[in-house]
């Protein structure tokens, strides 16, 4: 079994580095080592979050309550319309409002939401620096890394992640993607080791009456 990795794709291209300064921010780099040590001792999580997604030519944002689940490299992500369902080797997209289910041969690099990407920080493929810090109403401390990946051919390139020094645990991330388009991931509740059997990451059309299957595995 694999252990948790994380749920939030850590990339961001800046001015202020350039390829050939692969330097570490001393202090960034050892939050995201403690953040990710945390995450990587877990086998499996449930978690509660708010998607926002900001797209250029809409005015109002898109906001999404999400549920998901995973366990080592396998992940469900159920949403208002869809859901996910993935066993790391085939991954099927249930369109709700269609009752369709679209199956496709699993491709993490393809994919919008995967264990790796979201608690698979501490990498040598990123850059990253601590971009600024503050209290919450509440008095929580809040420190923002901001993370570059190597690849510049990457979808996403940019990320702001909003971490709890205190806690080790990482509070919301900002993705930009280099369409333009924004996303917003704000975990509202996370729990650790909860116990999933193998068949949860499976999706069995059988359950659901009349639905329309697209198989486009090879």
């Amino acid at each position: 079994m694999g252990t948790l990795k994380t749920i939030f794709i850590i990339l961001v291209s800046t001015g202020f580095l350039t390829a050939q300064n692969n330097a570490l921010d001393p202090e960034a780099d050892a939050l995201l080592k403690a953040v990710s040590e945390k995450y990587q001792k877990f086998n499996s999580a449930k978690m509660d979050l708010t998607l926002t997604i900001n797209l250029p030519e809409i005015e109002e944002d898109q906001v999404s309550e999400v549920k998901a689940w995973f366990k080592g490299d396998m992940f469900k992500v159920d949403l208002m319309d869809q859901m996910f369902v993935s066993d790391n080797v085939t991954i099927w997209n249930y369109l709700k409002e269609y009752n369709e289910v679209q199956i496709n041969d699993y491709n993490e690099d393809e994919a919008m939401f995967s264990p790796s990407m979201l608690f698979d920080l501490y990498s040598n493929d990123y850059i990253y620096r601590l971009k600024e810090e503050y209290k919450t109403t509440s008095g929580k401390l809040i420190k923002v890394i901001e993370l570059t990946p190597v690849d510049k051919d990457q979808t996403f390139f940019k990320i702001d992640l909003k971490v709890s020094p205190a806690e080790k645990s990482i509070i919301e991330s900002k993705i930009y993607e280099r369409s333009g388009m924004h996303y917003v991931y704000k975990i509202n509740a996370f729990t650790p080791n909860v116990p999933l059997e193998d068949e949860f990451f499976k999706f069995n059309p059988e359950e659901y009456d009349d639905i329309d299957i697209t198989d486009a595995r090879f």
